[in-house]
Order: C-alpha cells, then sequence, then structure tokens
C-alpha cells in the first residue's frame, strides 16, 4: 500500500470538527481524574445533572452570538458549567486568545490554582498541553493560545490588544463600567464572545438598576427554563408567587405553632408548588419535570446577546427543596427587609425593588394594644402568665443628656413599649433601672466626648456598653461579645480594667427594627395613646442604597429601640428564626 504523503497531511491540518461543549465534556472529563478538584462530583461529567446548562455553555461554538449574560442564583454550578468547561473545550479542540476576569485579585488567583489548573486534570486532552504550557500566577501560556486572568481593578488588566473569547465571573460585584471595557478587548475579532455570569451581590448596597449583571440581562432576549405541567402540557416557569396568587409555592397554612407563629418544621414538610394551571406538584417529582424543560426567550433584546436566568427551584442540590425554599423565605421575612433582600437575590435572583426602607409615624400608631405606660401588656393577658420575660434598658448618650428606653420581652422575641424618655445624670439612669427592674442596661459607648467616662461608669455600676460595628461585624454575625481595656491607649492602660462590649451591626437590627414596627414581624407593642414625639424620633431614619440618613434631627429614640433588638439577642428573648445563621450550607448542597 503506498504511502500519500499529501493526504496524511492533509488529516494533520484540517480542523476538528466542533461539537458541542457540554457533549465534548461529557465524552473528556472525569473529575475522578483529579481528586483535589474541587467538586462535590466524581467521575464523569454529567451533562444532565443540570441540563438546562447544555445551551449557555456553548456560545463559543454559535457564530451569531456575540454575548451571553447569565443571571443565576447562588451555588447554581454556573462556573463550572458555562466557564471552566469552555476554557478546557477552547484549550482542547478551538484555540483562541482567552481571558477570564472576576471580582478580585484574591478571588482570581484562587479560581486560577483551584479550579481552572487543577481543572485540566480531569480531562486527558487539556491535561497533556497543560504539561507542555508555561503557567505564570495570572497567565498560561500553551502551544497554540494564550490564557490571561485578572480582575477589573487590576493595573493593566485590559491593556492587552483583544481577546477573542472572555469569560466575566461574579459580574454583581463589578464596578458598572467593566462590562464595556470588555467589548473593547473583543474589537479586533470578527467572530468573538463575550460571557457573563453571576448571582445579584447582596452585600453590594448599590440598587438594582444599577447592578451590572441586572442592566446586561435586561438588555438580552431573557431566556427562562420552561417545563411542562404534569397534566396540561402548558411550559411554565418556576416562580416564588404570592399569599395572593393562585399559582407559586405554597404550604400548609394551618403550620403554625400555638403563639401564631410558623412551625418551620411542618412548613418544611408541606410544601409544594402550584402551577398556573391549577396542578400540584410535589417536590419529589420537581428534578424530572426540570430534565424535561427548554429555554424560551421572552423579550427581544439586541442582535447576537442573549440572557439566561435561572433559580433555585431547578437546582439539584437541598437549596432547591420546595420546602427549604419556603422555610428560608418566612425566615428571611421575619428577619427584616435586609435578610428578604438576601433571600431574593440569592433563591431568586431578581431585583429588589424596595431600594428605600421608609417607616412613617402612622405605622407606628398601628403597634398600639390596650395598656398604659408605665405597665405592660403580658401582665394583662393570662396566655403569657408562664412565659420567662424580663424588662431590658437601652441608653443614647448625648453631650449633657441621655435618651432612653425600657421595654419587657417574652422569650419567644415578643416586646412592649414600657417606658421612654430623656435624664440628666448616671443615678438618674440607675433609679429608672431598679424601678423597673431591669435585667440589663445597655448603654451606647460610642459618642467620642464621653467614651471613656462611659465605659467609668459601666464598670462602676454593672452596665453593658455596645458600639456599632458595621465593618467588623456583618449580617451572618450581626453581633458578638468583645473583652476589652476600656483605657488602651490612655495613661490608664496599665490599671487592668477590662470590660465585655457588645459590637453589632446596626444595620441588620435596624431593619429588623423596621419590620416589626411595620407589621412584618408580629409582637412588637406600643401602648395606648403614644406620644408623637416618640413616633417622630423613632421613625427619624430612612435606609438607601447608600446607607441611612436622617429625615428628622433627632433620632435617639431609633437608636434605643435599635438597641433593645440587640439587647434581646444577647440575653436570649429572640428566638433562632430571628437572626440570621453564621454558617450557610456548603456550595455541594
Amino acid at each position: 500500500m503506498r504511502f500519500n504523503l499529501a493526504s496524511f497531511c492533509g488529516k494533520l491540518l484540517r480542523p476538528v470538527k466542533a461539537v458541542p461543549v457540554w457533549e465534548w465534556a461529557r465524552s473528556n472529563i472525569n473529575f475522578a481524574l483529579a481528586p483535589s478538584y474541587e467538586t462535590p462530583l466524581r467521575g464523569p461529567y454529567d451533562p444532565e445533572f443540570c441540563p438546562f446548562w447544555k445551551e449557555p455553555s456553548d456560545v463559543m461554538n454559535q457564530p451569531d452570538i456575540s454575548e451571553v449574560w447569565i443571571l443565576k442564583c447562588s451555588r447554581a454550578g454556573g462556573s463550572e458549567n458555562c466557564i471552566l468547561n469552555p476554557i478546557r473545550y477552547a484549550v482542547a479542540r478551538s484555540p483562541c486568545p482567552l481571558l477570564y476576569v472576576s471580582a478580585d485579585q484574591k478571588s482570581v488567583e484562587r479560581f486560577m490554582e483551584s479550579r481552572i489548573k487543577d481543572g485540566f486534570r480531569c480531562s486527558s486532552e487539556t491535561a497533556s498541553k497543560f504539561r507542555r504550557a508555561r503557567a505564570l500566577e495570572h497567565e498560561i501560556y500553551f502551544e497554540d493560545m494564550d490564557l490571561i486572568v485578572t480582575w477589573p481593578k487590576a493595573k493593566g488588566a485590559f491593556k492587552q490588544s483583544g481577546y477573542k473569547l472572555i469569560f466575566g465571573d461574579e459580574v454583581s460585584t463589578w464596578p458598572s463600567y467593566s462590562a464595556d471595557m470588555l467589548r473593547k478587548r473583543t474589537d479586533t475579532y470578527s467572530f468573538s464572545h463575550i460571557v457573563g455570569i453571576s448571582s445579584p451581590d447582596p452585600q453590594n448596597k448599590r440598587a438594582s438598576t444599577d447592578d451590572p449583571i441586572f442592566v446586561e440581562f435586561d438588555d438580552t432576549d431573557k431566556r427562562y427554563w420552561f417545563v411542562p405541567d404534569p397534566k396540561t402540557g402548558k411550559p411554565f416557569r418556576f416562580e416564588m408567587g404570592g399569599a395572593d396568587t393562585p399559582h407559586g409555592l405554597k404550604w400548609d397554612r394551618k403550620a403554625r405553632k400555638e403563639d401564631g407563629e410558623w412551625d418551620m418544621d411542618l412548613v418544611q414538610k408541606s410544601a409544594f408548588y402550584v402551577t398556573p394551571d391549577g396542578t400540584r406538584i410535589d417536590n419529589g417529582d420537581r428534578l424530572s419535570l426540570v430534565a424535561q424543560g427548554k429555554w424560551v426567550a421572552t423579550a427581544v433584546g439586541r442582535t447576537g446577546k442573549r440572557g439566561y436566568h435561572i433559580n433555585s427551584f431547578y437546582m439539584p442540590f437541598k437549596s432547591g427543596d420546595f420546602g427549604r425554599i419556603a422555610v428560608a423565605f418566612l425566615t428571611a421575612k421575619k428577619r427584616g427587609p435586609e435578610a428578604l433582600r438576601i433571600f431574593i437575590y440569592e433563591y431568586l435572583a431578581e431585583p429588589w425593588t424596595q431600594d428605600v426602607e421608609r417607616i412613617y409615624d402612622d405605622q407606628v400608631s398601628l403597634r398600639c394594644v390596650e395598656y398604659l405606660k408605665g405597665q405592660s401588656y403580658f401582665d394583662l393577658h393570662a396566655d403569657y402568665k408562664d412565659t420567662p420575660r424580663a424588662r431590658l434598658m437601652t441608653v443614647d448618650v448625648q453631650k449633657d443628656h441621655f435618651w432612653y428606653v425600657v421595654r419587657e420581652w417574652c422569650v419567644g422575641g415578643k416586646s412592649c413599649l414600657v417606658e421612654w424618655g430623656m435624664c440628666g445624670s448616671w443615678d438618674q439612669l440607675d433609679d429608672i433601672a431598679t424601678r423597673h427592674k431591669a435585667e440589663a442596661v445597655v448603654v451606647d459607648s460610642g459618642y467620642g466626648e464621653r467614651t471613656t467616662e462611659t465605659y467609668d461608669e459601666c464598670i462602676r455600676r454593672r452596665l453593658n456598653p455596645a458600639k456599632g460595628d458595621d465593618r467588623g461585624s456583618s449580617p451572618e454575625l450581626p453581633w458578638r461579645k468583645s473583652q476589652i481595656n476600656p483605657y488602651e491607649g490612655t495613661r490608664r492602660a496599665h490599671d487592668g480594667a477590662s470590660i465585655s462590649l457588645l459590637l453589632w451591626h446596626t444595620d441588620t437590627f435596624k431593619l429588623m427594627l423596621l419590620a416589626r414596627m411595620r407589621g412584618d414581624v408580629p409582637g412588637w407593642y406600643v401602648y395606648r395613646g403614644i406620644e408623637r414625639d416618640y413616633k417622630l424620633q423613632v421613625t427619624a431614619e430612612e435606609r438607601t442604597p447608600k446607607g441611612w440618613i436622617k429625615r428628622r434631627r433627632d433620632n435617639h429614640l431609633l437608636d434605643c429601640e435599635a438597641m433593645q433588638m440587640l439587647a434581646a439577642a444577647a440575653y436570649g428573648y429572640l428566638s433562632k428564626w430571628d437572626l440570621p445563621e453564621a454558617k450557610k450550607e456548603s456550595p455541594s448542597e
């Protein structure tokens, strides 16, 4: 048989036939080849595990698509399917200049080492090419392509001449201008592709209308994963719905405890879904429906620009369970607007519309119940006879006087205002606390001119100082105790004094207070005929995306009532459902 050199060379030079990225990954990716790779999955890659990621992962094989923007819930497997698999495919089958951009230097470098480089070992095709490549901290130079990673604020982040394929990760955390900078880096290629993916970032205080992932998604054809109604066959998409809508997530409305609070265990067990056609879906049937779904465009976007949206209902993890979503929603609603905003961002990937949190004085009037100033509402009702309760006093320190609030708390979170007012001395504060038999007195130590004096008096009178600490604390850990030397840095530093300081995330507790004043969380009471000055002070601030701003000058009672929430948490009068959890589920769940 004669050897044909021309034919042999032709086969070598013939381009490899393009296949869908997910199909290539199914045949070539095996996570067992890289035991240290960060994924809960082991064994061959299965595209049917998250079938909705097939289409958006294959943008690099679609010449008519220049941009894809993926708006997703948290922990959705988007990075593995829509970033890492396409990167591996590019290295193995479609070499081209490639750029990966994410939030900051630390996260980019960690992703480069633990996901990109380590992930190349999951395929024999990419592993062999990676072994021959020159790998640096932020660059990998293959024989036939360059792969660069960077972050928006890096010096020279976008200085390269251009890239054919760009991946933008965690877009919600970026400055708004960065997406336009990506487009400039693809100018030199006729068939370039940009893939931007992100869940909304709840730590970002800007409005949803200014969040890059919402801005970019709104300019696309807005594709959603529709599944068939089991009875009618009519396509629908999973949405949260509401108490006033016939469809959406539902649970047993009788799943309540004796005091009227939701029984979260019963809520989780009873949760189900109702389609727009009225068909009931139980959680056990959820994933089989997801597997039958398809992407449907719901808008007309710019030419070549696609958008994909996915929420927690579609997840093959614990976070997609109907019962867990119901419990997460009710828990967030009880904790207040900020927790609800986090739920909507992380579970539903939807915009937050309540960008200004404001309470009006007439809403405070609606919290009035039948008892008088100085009395306890709970003393007048036999239902609370055996409920553990105590009075807590909070104090706002001013230049030459004090504002205070005394509130009685029941274990479980219900409370009633007993007294509020202003006084001029520490001795008067002692008298008020003694008269009401206050279990604890929490004093704000943040007034600079009187900080040392405040610590002196707290030590002498056994009071509890507190200090706002929005930088050191977080919504997930909203308060903590810290043993300090109050005279550190002064001549008295060696006196041996020590005191327990309550550091608290003021934003979290103010939002919890607003939820109670609004009536979203029941059981927060004020007495009949509540004074106008009290109402004006506790509604003196509003929360905007840029932080809390004053609507009126005097806000001292608002600070005192927010500290009441802190005191109730510190002394065990709030239930576990009222406070954010310090620990979150792992990404594998």
